[in-house]
């Protein structure tokens, strides 16, 4: 529902879709702006860094700092932050869709 909120018409060429070949990543992309537009929403202003590498062609990121005064919140995008780790099953590492990590090092994992 959020993409057609934002009027995210499906093509191959649209940068909401790019990269996506299976409906969970739809679900999940979708789920990314909705996370970075609350944020926002609350006010909260996002701060990218150019050094953070892009997640896909979409150009979504894996890593974003929201700033709010002295307040920040982490939201990492399949990626995880230094502090935590996960485990392998097989060859593929497992870790959450999204991580949103605080100021005092807690965090919500969300999968």
């Amino acid at each position: 529902m959020w993409l057609l909120y934002k009027g995210a018409n499906y093509s191959t060429d649209n940068k909401y879709f790019k990269g996506i070949s299976r409906l969970d990543e739809l679900f999940e992309r979708a789920c990314y702006y909705q996370l970075f537009d609350t944020f926002v929403e609350l006010g909260f202003t996002p701060i990218i860094d150019d050094n953070i590498n892009f997640l896909n062609e979409a150009n979504i990121y894996e890593k974003v700092v929201f700033e709010k005064n002295t307040f920040k919140i982490t939201l990492y995008y399949q990626s995880l932050p230094i502090n935590l780790t996960t485990i392998k099953k097989h060859t593929n590492n497992l870790r959450p869709d999204f991580i949103i990590e605080f100021d005092d090092l807690s965090y919500v994992i969300l999968d």
